[in-house]
């Protein structure tokens, strides 16, 4: 019996585009685009809000929040 060649299947490249990031390596992964970069932003400022104690006199809630290094009360 004689050899068959399957010339239709598509030849994948065994070259791997490698990266590493401290312990953490990855492979084949495709690049982020500018666009998600840019709308995930607006994430990164995200401030810290923590309960501090009721305000007895005006029924309502003190709360604590950092702005920089400076802390807060409202």
């Amino acid at each position: 019996m004689g050899r068959i060649t399957l010339s239709f299947l598509p030849s994948f490249s065994t070259a791997q585009e490698r990266t590493q990031f401290g312990t953490i390596v990855t492979e084949n992964n495709p690049s982020i685009p500018v666009r998600i970069v840019d709308k995930m932003n607006q994430y990164r400022s995200v401030r810290n809000t923590l309960f501090a104690d009721w305000n007895q006199q005006e029924k309502g809630m003190l709360i604590s929040t950092c702005f920089g290094e400076t802390s807060h009360l409202h």
